[in-house]
């Protein structure tokens, strides 16, 4: 009697200190799902899908993309970053969707959480870059259709995971026991379930407004010349005021300043405002010397890490709470480890040059113009 008192008092204390109640039923619904599943902790993982270097993968490629939209101004460097995430996802996808229906399923209910997870960041990412590569791609065409082919693979996975997810994986007698990350532990049955349908369907509303949107913005728009290419423009000796660049399907008025003849031959004098429309200084301006720091670009950086940061800990954190194993005697770094952290090669060579050419001033995307 006195061993059961001073249990019953501990029981107390602890969840006190927790600040969650424990309702009885809860226990015993608890203590049942831990009597039915055959593992002691959570299932052993499948690392070919949730392993150390393919979340690495995922979050690398993820962080790379949204810092090249904010910091590139070469759409080649953004579209590259892009593709590849978008393949990766892809491919994430339609493997989940192999290994967990086939006929003997090689991955748990917990490990479609992760995977479920990864896919949600790096979607984040690749939504929020869309819009601007595609406005500014002469391939709009491709790119629209393979976002939507993206699109279908991700939120097929979505919808099949949950629906599925009483009996989904190789150990349904441990789903019960699955629990949701949002920096603190939530049960994934029943409440996890009908939450994450609920979200999924807004994503899916939303990326099809988005879609619909795009296409109406880009019907009818001419794509501006400075953002395909530069041009080099000649300046004749006729007269006018504005001459045409004509290289290639699209033409650019350039409005030059006031030109001053000063004799037979010479050159015309451009205006000094005409030739560099972004800096002027204005006469009783005293406030010193501007260092053309990009700020909004500054503010976007830290927005994306600001936002990063949190998905990335509530993944690392979603896998220690459900108790997610390798199977014993396996390598963390295996094949199908090493070979996704290769795909994070071709973005951040991108990153870096992009900030090797424009580092964090302005980038001038001004014509050039040159005199004969």
């Amino acid at each position: 009697h006195c061993l059961s008192a001073f249990t019953s008092d501990i029981f107390q204390i602890a969840s006190h200190v927790a600040r969650l109640p424990i309702s009885p039923s809860f226990a015993h619904s608890m203590a049942q799902s831990q009597l039915s599943c055959p593992y002691g902790g959570g299932p052993p993982t499948n690392t070919d899908v949730s392993g150390v270097g393919v979340r690495f993968s995922f979050y690398l490629q993820t962080l790379f993309l949204s810092l090249l939209c904010a910091r590139s101004s070469e759409i080649s460097e953004i579209m590259n970053a892009l593709y590849t995430l978008m393949f990766t996802n892809m491919a994430m996808a339609v493997t989940a969707l192999i290994l967990g229906f086939e006929a003997q399923p090689e991955i748990s209910f917990p490990d479609g959480l992760v995977i479920s997870y990864l896919l949600s960041l790096s979607t984040l990412a690749i939504v929020v870059s869309f819009p601007a590569c595609a406005r500014h791609s002469l391939n709009d065409k491709k790119l629209t259709g393979f976002f939507i082919l993206h699109c279908l693979a991700v939120f097929g996975w979505g919808f099949s995971l949950l629906i599925s997810a009483p009996t989904f994986g190789n150990a349904p007698l441990c789903n019960s026991n699955a629990v949701v990350a949002i920096f603190h532990p939530f049960r994934a049955l029943p409440a996890g379930r009908v939450i994450g349908l609920l979200g999924v369907c807004l994503a899916l509303i939303f990326v099809v407004l988005l879609l619909l949107k795009d296409h109406m913005a880009w019907a009818g728009t001419v794509v501006p010349v400075w953002i395909l290419r530069r041009v080099t423009i000649q300046i004749s000796d006729g007269a006018g005021q504005s001459i045409d660049a004509m290289d290639g399907p699209y033409s650019v008025p350039v409005q030059m300043g006031r030109r001053q003849n000063h004799g037979r031959g010479s050159a015309p004098l451009r205006s000094r405002q005409g030739a560099r429309p972004e800096h002027h200084w204005e006469a009783g301006n005293k406030q010193g010397y501007d260092l053309q720091i990009m700020w909004p670009m500054i503010l976007n950086m830290g927005v994306t890490l600001v936002l990063w940061i949190p998905a990335v800990v509530n993944t690392e954190l979603l896998i220690r709470w459900n108790n997610l194993t390798s199977a014993a005697g396996s390598s963390s770094w295996q094949f199908g480890q090493v070979l996704p952290m290769f795909l994070v090669v071709l973005p951040l060579i991108d990153l870096i040059n992009s900030f090797r050419k424009h580092g964090i001033k302005t980038s001038h995307r001004a014509l050039e113009v040159s005199a004969p």
